[in-house]
């Protein structure tokens, strides 16, 4: 249990970091339009 916890853990955190690099991203290409 606590190993599918931890996995769990990683992928919410690895998903919540990828949305906020794309947020980043469109308000970099936001700027540069």
């Amino acid at each position: 249990m606590e190993v599918e916890n931890i996995e769990i853990f990683v992928a919410l955190k690895l998903a919540r970091h990828g949305f906020v690099f794309h947020n980043r991203l469109l308000g970099l290409r936001v700027q540069a339009s």
